[in-house]
């Protein structure tokens, strides 16, 4: 799965994936598609976060949350933001692999978060979102692909 910092770039020669460029959508893809490999079932939201979810043995017992983001800083070390996701996404698939995905005693939900990286412009719109600070109408009308630092 590391392959996601390679392949997954929009630069040559170091790690470049900004919120929203041709980069984070191939990202959302390959995760997506990693989730559903792992027995997830799966959601992109309104702002390109990537959500997936196994009910276990209990699907009305409060979901475990876990998960990272994928947008990075420019020229970001190996596993900014990749390494969180990478890891929540193949725990859970060891347990799909060998039978133990149904038997979690709580859901699991597994998030990836397309904007975590702050500028002055977009200050991690997801976070704000979830904690209720900004409402989606305003937070889809801030979005810019490339805002500057």
């Amino acid at each position: 799965m590391l392959l996601l910092d390679i392949q997954v770039s929009d630069a040559s020669g170091y790690l470049e994936r900004t919120f929203l460029s041709p980069a984070s959508m191939r990202a959302i893809n390959l995760i997506r598609k990693w989730m559903e490999d792992a027995g997830l079932r799966t959601w992109v939201d309104q702002m390109g976060n990537v959500h997936g979810r196994v009910d276990g043995a209990n699907a009305n017992a409060e979901a475990l949350l876990i998960g990272s983001h994928m947008d990075t800083v420019v020229d970001a070390g190996m596993f900014d933001g990749s390494l969180g996701i990478v890891s929540a996404i193949s725990a859970l698939k060891a347990l799909h692999v060998n039978g133990k995905l149904q038997t979690l005693k709580r859901p699991v939900e597994v998030s990836q978060v397309t904007d975590n990286v702050f500028n002055k412009r977009r200050k991690m719109l997801t976070s704000a979102l979830w904690q209720g600070i900004k409402s989606r109408k305003f937070l889809l009308n801030s979005v810019s692909v490339h805002s500057s630092p």
